[in-house]
């Protein structure tokens, strides 16, 4: 089943926060790019957890929409 952990350290470094589990979580990288995971898929009554999380990664125009898998292929050309 799919799984999004978190771990953050802040401005001022330091060891890594406790992992936290959670949903979804994106991040933006200078401005308006971003990285998305979400290990869930649905809402309302049809939100259930994702067999396999689905990243989401937009910088400048090239855009990727997959899993963990499907990114290790294009990465690995």
């Amino acid at each position: 089943m799919a799984k999004v952990d978190i771990k953050t350290r802040g401005v001022r470094g330091g060891e890594f926060s406790a992992i936290k589990e959670t949903a979804h979580v994106v991040v933006f990288v200078d401005g308006a790019d971003y990285i998305s995971v979400d290990s869930f898929e649905g809402q309302g009554n049809s939100y259930k957890k994702r067999n396999k999380s689905q990243i989401e990664i937009q910088i400048g125009d090239a855009y990727f929409k997959g899993t963990a898998e499907e990114l290790y292929e294009i990465l690995k050309k």
